[in-house]
């Protein structure tokens, strides 16, 4: 199982845990976030406050809660039960695509779910039948309103869906990738012809997979490292000789950061930093507003809980932006979206407080603050005009969807 899934997992479980114990009326969650968000001794605390509960007040370093606007947004009704929305592509404000999986109420068996934004309602779309079953889509691009890509696996092999304007069909994969059990996490393009995808094989040793799309047919391209052990979880395409994938690797003990760039001939692998040789370092997602300005994010994990994880790239090196540390189990970033280089927003999970984390990038620092309910933010995506879009899952039936209308003041806001 790879690590985003193993994340993932985590979060549905306490976020579940937090319904239960509101239902048998438990106070004792209550008092310890109420003693997390005082902070804890010892730890740095930042960007909530409040006296706890599930859903605390969004705040962004004590600014007042309008700085960060995040609504829940209704999702479409679907039939599917325990619904996630793992990812998202926007071609405008009016023609946005939710991709994630479901579960059958009959057969319990995972099924895809596609869902379409059209400027005022989400509505659910048809999804294609595999006959293997067992689809989860994980990660979605589009290169234009009627070609877009949603990638993800079956049961035992990568899926790749495609819409041509009209309706969602599935392509065939590389013979050396099925029976497999790999899982295509992100997908990201610069022509109809020139499309990649990224994610992992998760049997025996976890290995990379690449693949790429060439107008007619998708086909495996290896790392030149052929012995490069982990996963990849992110993949940016900026030119066809410019293409970013990001994920983790293994040294003796533990998870590192692993970068990898395209630079049209061969996949090769970036220095990236880490905090530690012994903390866990994982990078779920990567988003770039030029060739200079690149953002990945995911998280770090310590000993005793998450932190946030943020690198950025200038054209020369990868380096550590500082963000923040959580309270308790601590939290952090799977989706990156950056329109500008001061306009760039992350999501992800506040696991003591079992709330979304949102935290906007202003140019000099990381504002950061909590989304709208409870649950996990695994995606998202900021528009030129000022909008944000961010998808995930909730402790209901529906996934998680949440909208941020408008850019406020942030300069008054003190820095990390």
């Amino acid at each position: 199982m790879s690590k985003r899934i193993s994340i993932r997992l985590l979060g549905r479980i306490l976020a579940s845990v937090v319904v239960l114990l509101a239902l048998v009326g438990l106070t004792m969650l209550t008092i310890r976030n109420g003693n997390a968000y005082a902070g804890e001794p010892g730890r740095t605390h930042r960007g909530f406050s409040g006296t706890g509960g599930p859903t605390p007040t969004p705040t962004v370093f004590g600014c007042p809660a309008s700085t960060m606007r995040w609504s829940i947004v209704p999702g479409a009704a679907l039939s599917s039960n325990d619904n996630v929305s793992n990812g998202l592509t926007a071609i405008s404000s009016t023609d946005i695509w939710a991709v994630g999986s479901g579960t059958d109420p009959n057969t319990f068996d995972s099924e895809a779910v596609l869902e379409h934004w059209n400027g005022s309602a989400w509505s659910g779309v048809a999804v294609p039948s595999d006959p293997k079953g067992g689809v989860s889509l994980q990660g979605a691009y589009a290169i234009n309103t009627s070609d877009v890509w949603a990638v993800g696996s079956n049961t035992d092999s990568p899926e790749t869906e495609h819409w041509n304007g009209s309706s969602w069909a599935i392509f065939p994969q590389p013979a050396s990738v099925i029976g497999t059990f790999a899982t295509l996490n992100s997908v990201a393009g610069v022509a109809s012809n020139d499309v990649w995808a990224v994610g992992v094989v998760p049997t025996g040793t976890e290995k990379p997979v690449i693949e790429h799309w060439n107008g007619s047919a998708w086909s495996v391209v290896a790392p030149a490292d052929s012995s490069l052990a982990g996963g990849l979880t992110g993949v940016i395409a900026l030119a066809s000789n410019n293409v970013w994938a990001v994920g983790y690797t293994f040294n003796s003990t533990t998870n590192q950061t692993l970068v990898l760039h395209w630079d049209g001939s061969s996949w090769t692998q970036v220095a990236s930093p880490d905090t530690s040789s012994t903390d866990s370092n994982i990078l779920f997602g990567i988003s770039a507003s030029s060739p200079t300005d690149i953002w990945a994010v995911g998280t770090v994990e310590t000993t005793s809980n998450e932190e946030a994880l943020t690198m950025h790239w200038n054209g020369t090196a990868w380096t550590i932006v500082p963000t923040l540390q959580l309270p308790g189990f601590g939290g952090g970033f799977h989706g990156v979206s950056a329109v500008a280089a001061n306009n760039v927003w992350a999501v992800g999970y506040d696991y003591s407080t079992f709330t979304p984390l949102v935290a906007h990038w202003n140019g000099s620092a990381w504002l950061v603050g909590s989304g709208q309910g409870s649950g996990d933010l695994l995606g998202v995506v900021a528009l030129s005009n000022g909008t944000a879009w961010a998808v995930g899952q909730s402790a209901g039936t529906l996934p998680l969807i949440e909208r941020y209308p408008t850019l406020m003041r942030t300069t008054h806001c003190s820095n990390p």
